[in-house]
């Protein structure tokens, strides 16, 4: 939808559609939107399938940058 070269994007605005709601409620979505668009999570928030979206996300970046260690030196903690 936004390429680099034709429409070049500085910053993205995100405004909620409910006046006066909680902003915790926003950052909510935005994450669970993150989380779905690169392939971590499915279907509608739940916060079960959130934690799950979220550890998959966290050891898959943290193997990459953990990669030049050995994996027994190093660990990660789970939400769920």
């Amino acid at each position: 939808f936004f390429f680099f070269k034709r429409f070049p994007v500085k910053y993205f605005v995100i405004i909620d559609v409910q006046q006066g709601r909680a902003v915790s409620h926003l950052a909510k979505a935005v994450a669970w939107a993150a989380l779905r668009a690169q392939g971590f999570a499915k279907g509608e928030y739940d916060a079960r399938n959130y934690a799950r979206a979220s550890d998959q996300l966290f050891q898959e970046r943290a193997k990459e940058r953990y990669s030049w260690k050995p994996s027994s030196s190093w660990g990660t903690t789970s939400m769920e």
